[in-house]
């Protein structure tokens, strides 16, 4: 659990300036009680994972000691959060006279999803009545952290949006393909006009929640549907992302992109803007500078632990070697032990990487 919990936060209140470690790579080799699993790993990776887990536990001992609010959310706080919410959404798409979902914070999903790990989910009408269970949200206790959970509260009420958009008849079992893309582009849009949330808790739910973790885990998965929304916000405005929300679940499934071509935006939406600039980052992972591209991708052997001497360095470098390598250091492209240097994220299943900026 305590670990569960410092994995979370990760994406929350604590990480500031995240190293761009895959997280489910680093936690795949520690144990429930913390300790590193050392047999599949080198000493350089045996040690980078040691200093990561120590980094987040102490973050971890602090909130719990300074922001108790943060590190457990109450039922009342979950309930005020989600009431507060519910009447900006809902005030933002014109609905009016909707019955309220009723909210459930549960050790276990019901039956048949009790052995499922997400944070949270909705069920419409339609989908309630298919596996018996009672309409509404339904959100896990053990996830129940400040920064996490509003995220995870907004995307399960961008659901319930949606689903007032659909005629009953119209309703699906399941969500269509662009509704999961759309919900999550579209609740963090909210959470941040509204200031729900701090950004650095948008920025590092995108990173560590949705574009850097194994491309097999639905976080993944949403953050690539939600490209094709980025696309439509990019060139039509949020006004037409609310527009398509606005079809029901009908249009969802029927959206094609070949309607939305770039038109001239009428007005200057900053927290569009801001939003965009965070997908842009996680996309790309990092950008890095000309002295910092050649070091890192073009010169380095990143399995044999090479010293400085050994590197292959451009003579057009306008900056110190040794000072490009710490500014890798220090976001996380690279680690240097006893003069020798890795690439911490080498044996990634998604290797890290990396955009020339000139």
């Amino acid at each position: 659990m305590l670990l569960e919990k410092i994995k979370l936060l990760m994406g929350a209140y604590y990480v500031k300036n995240p190293v761009m470690a895959q997280i489910d790579e680093i936690f795949k080799y520690i144990t429930d009680d913390g300790k590193v699993i050392s047999s599949e790993l080198d000493k350089i990776q045996e040690r980078f994972i040691e200093e990561q887990i120590e980094y987040f536990r102490k973050g971890y001992n602090y909130l719990s000691n300074t922001r108790k609010d943060i590190i457990n959310m109450t039922s009342e706080d979950f309930n005020k959060v989600f009431d507060d919410m519910i009447v900006k959404f809902a005030e933002e798409f014109h609905i009016k006279n909707y019955i309220k979902p009723k909210i459930m914070i549960m050790k276990k999903f019901p039956y048949p999803f009790e052995d499922c790990d997400y944070k949270a989910m909705n069920f419409t009408t339609v989908q309630a009545e298919k596996f018996n269970i009672p309409k509404g949200i339904y959100l896990l206790e053990k996830y129940a952290i400040h920064g996490i959970s509003e995220i995870m509260i907004a995307h399960e009420i961008m659901h319930f949006i949606v689903g007032e958009m659909t005629k009953e008849n119209e309703q699906l079992n399941q969500a269509p393909f662009h509704e999961e893309g759309i919900v999550d582009f579209m609740s963090l849009y909210l959470l941040m006009k509204y200031h729900i949330v701090e950004d650095s808790c948008i920025l590092n739910h995108l990173i560590f929640g949705r574009g850097n973790c194994n491309e097999n885990y639905v976080g993944n998965i949403y953050f690539k549907e939600s490209k094709q929304i980025l696309w439509i916000a990019k060139n039509n405005g949020i006004e037409k992302v609310k527009d398509i929300i606005k079809t029901g679940q009908k249009g969802l499934a029927n959206l094609s992109l070949l309607n939305y071509q770039r038109v001239e935006k009428n007005n200057k939406d900053e927290v569009l803007d801001k939003l965009i600039s965070y997908y842009d980052f996680v996309f790309t992972n990092f950008s890095v500078d000309t002295n910092m591209y050649y070091i890192y991708n073009e010169n380095l052997d990143i399995d044999d632990g090479k010293s400085l001497e050994d590197l292959n360095i451009p003579q057009n470098l306008s900056e110190e070697p040794q000072n490009v390598i710490a500014r890798l250091e220090k976001i996380g492209l690279m680690y240097v032990l006893d003069g020798k240097i890795y690439n911490p994220n080498a044996k990634s299943i998604d290797t890290m990487k990396v955009r020339l900026v000139l």
